[in-house]
């Protein structure tokens, strides 16, 4: 990161982070079904100890004229070390878990779902627990409709170990979302779907989330508390008029509304992705997949930005015979579009990959199953 300081001398700062994670995870769950009854019993332990470290290395490069000062002490047109900043922190992330679902369908019309979890969360900067309740409907309604509303509430499980065997959904609305480990978040969700055809579907699905997170200054160790609220709208429509070809489109608007100790950010997000895909009976088949980006963000002290780009990836692949895996050959960003995307990065201390690749990147993955 450089800027050009007073009297033309240019500044550079250096940060460099290595962050190194080593986790056990140990989970159990009893799945009963009785009559018009399912139940799901569980309880899940993780463990983790982390080890971050960050340097950070100050330079100032001076300008030519500045050797013609008597006794100047520096070099001139390379950079100098002005200062240098080391820290490590380690720390250890307990995380408990117990939940109990049960789902009740006394007719094919009803469906609801009564759940709940206890979770205990431990890092040395949050410790929270709570209990968190969870409830759900589903009716499935003549003219193929179907209407799903939920309410849950949850904490966000450690990062590096977030798969887990615990229901990952209420009544269809996900549970996992990419947020900071340890977050408190209230969920509610409303959707519509019709079935005009066994080969034409649409839907609608409007979701809130609100949010007690915080961000966390890895240099000086410190957290800093935030309130995230979010609302997101999705519609889609599918249709497969043969065995061979499918189509589907979507618009995905999100709303992001971020306030922190350290800082304000609000995120206007609109998505509109397209899909053709074709299928060959003997295995292979080709999607492409366009995706339209408009997005406004506003950040205190960035100010208001904006852009809006068409990202394109393609993929070709081959499923072998009787379900024993796939192989898959695509292309991301296929035309190297350059953009500016504000991902979700910003609300987690997390690794993660951004929905959209800044470089045109290819990739090969093989999945085998026995």
């Amino acid at each position: 990161m450089s800027s050009l300081g007073h009297d033309g001398i240019v500044e550079d700062v250096k940060i460099t982070n290595s962050y190194d994670q080593t986790g056990y995870n140990f989970e159990t769950q009893i799945i009963h079904k009785k009559d018009q009854w399912n139940t799901t019993i569980g309880v899940d332990y993780i463990d983790i100890d982390i080890n971050e470290k960050n340097r950070s290395i100050s330079y100032n490069t001076f300008p030519a004229e500045f050797a013609e000062i008597p006794d100047f002490p520096f070099s001139t047109g390379v950079p100098i070390l002005i200062d240098e900043f080391l820290t490590e922190l380690d720390r250890n992330t307990d995380y408990r878990d117990a939940y109990l679902y049960a789902t009740w369908n006394p007719n094919t019309t009803v469906s609801t779902t009564l759940a709940g979890s206890y979770v205990r969360y431990e890092d040395g900067l949050v410790d929270i627990d709570g209990f968190n309740p969870k409830i759900g409907i589903t009716l499935s309604l003549p003219s193929s409709i179907t209407i799903r509303a939920a309410y849950f509430e949850s904490i966000v499980r450690p990062f590096i170990l977030r798969q887990t065997i615990e229901p990952t959904h209420v009544n269809g609305f996900n549970q996992l979302f990419d947020d900071q480990d340890g977050s408190e978040i209230e969920n509610y969700g409303l959707a519509f779907e019709k079935q005009f055809s066994p080969k034409l579907f649409s839907g609608i699905e409007l979701i809130s989330r609100n949010i007690d997170t915080f961000t966390v200054d890895t240099i000086a160790g410190t957290k800093f508390d935030a309130e995230q609220d979010e609302t997101i709208f999705r519609s889609y429509l599918l249709w497969a008029p043969t065995a061979r070809f499918s189509f589907g489109g979507e618009y995905f608007f999100e709303l992001v509304d971020w306030d922190s100790d350290a800082e304000k950010l609000d995120i206007k997000t609109h998505q509109v992705p397209l899909q053709i895909s074709y299928f060959h009976p003997n295995g292979a088949f080709f999607k492409l997949l366009p995706t339209y980006v408009k997005q406004e963000f506003e950040l205190d002290r960035q100010g208001r930005k904006d852009d809006n780009f068409m990202i394109t990836d393609i993929e070709l692949g081959y499923r072998f015979a009787n379900k024993h895996g796939e192989i898959r050959l695509g292309v991301k960003n296929l035309f190297n579009e350059s953009f500016q995307y504000r991902d979700s990065l910003f609300r987690s201390t997390s690794l993660e990959i951004s929905p959209y690749q800044p470089d045109r990147v290819g990739y090969l993955q093989i999945s085998l199953t026995y």
